[in-house]
């Protein structure tokens, strides 16, 4: 879903989303990353750059897909399968960046924008995936590829591209894929629902230590951190352990306690399973029937 075009869309992203003579920052998702390892320059990311960086990867994609079925060309691995993989580089870029962020260091503002985002992003999915003209050229491209002297990339790319197709429903009547659509959506809500449940449950966990033995043969900077924690929450002479990796690790590594490490280790695997507002429980049953219904529809025992 790409290449043709990306300048004419890359000049009306930047006049509409760059304005920056009328205060508002420029996109970095519309700029090279100038960083180590093109790491993504966060201190520059705004909330409100992430769904217009979407929107315009989505539409770079849909005029891509657009090129790619309207052609009147035979359909070959360049003009439809790399056309189509170098489609969603932005969207893919973006989509990255902001699903790293709310699963580590979200907020209220990001976790409402995520659940817009993922009901769009399944839509969009289900609109590639299911789209029968662009199937159709993928496939005459898959059953001719021994003709095509494509080299062992290529082929991965190929036969990936076709069975992801196939095993997104692609095969289904349209009747079924209409179905297989209301289950993507109700699931894309769900899975984040319940990534927000356990997020929100590992930052509102802690433990607290009260006597000094408990932290016999932990590390320093361990313990320094855990005393920093608890003075943070106006605790002083105590420390606080949490069911964040870099906080608990440690303490079930080292700590000699074996009842606070169980303490510990239990409130890390019953997140999102405590009877309350983060409770996963029914989320879970909602998840497993819609799956099965999905799986049952893609032709899997179940």
């Amino acid at each position: 879903m790409k290449r043709v075009c990306f300048f004419v869309i890359l000049v009306l992203v930047m006049a509409e989303s760059c304005t920056t003579t009328t205060g508002v920052k420029e996109n970095p998702f519309f700029t090279e990353w100038e960083t180590p390892f093109e790491v993504p320059p966060f201190d520059q990311i705004a909330d409100e750059h992430y769904l217009t960086a979407i929107d315009s990867g989505i539409a770079f994609a849909r005029q891509q897909v657009a090129i790619i079925v309207a052609s009147d060309e035979a359909p070959t691995f360049a003009n439809t399968v790399a056309r189509l993989d170098r489609s969603d580089k932005l969207l893919n870029k973006v989509a990255a960046v902001f699903f790293s962020q709310t699963s580590a260091n979200t907020s209220p503002e990001l976790e409402e924008l995520q659940m817009e985002i993922a009901p769009i992003l399944s839509a969009f999915g289900d609109e590639m995936l299911l789209n029968t003209a662009l199937f159709d050229r993928i496939r005459t491209v898959w059953e001719n590829r021994a003709s095509e002297q494509l080299d062992d990339e290529e082929l991965f790319l190929l036969d990936n591209l076709y069975k992801s197709f196939v095993r997104n429903g692609a095969l289904l009547s349209s009747g079924d894929q209409e179905k297989l659509k209301k289950i993507n959506q109700e699931l894309s809500v769900l899975t984040v629902r319940f990534s927000q449940n356990v997020l929100a449950e590992t930052n509102d966990y802690k433990l607290i230590i009260d006597n000094e033995a408990d932290l016999k043969v932990l590390p320093v900077t361990v313990i320094t951190t855990a005393a920093e924690m608890a003075k943070d929450e106006g605790l002083d002479s105590k420390w606080i352990f949490t069911t964040q990796k870099p906080s608990m690790l440690p303490f079930l590594q080292y700590a000699e306690n074996r009842e606070l490490r169980k303490t510990l280790y239990d409130a890390y695997l019953n997140r999102g399973n405590n009877g309350n507002e983060y409770d996963n429980n029914k989320i879970v049953s909602d998840i497993i029937r819609l799956r099965a219904e999905r799986a049952k529809l893609l032709g899997y025992k179940t």
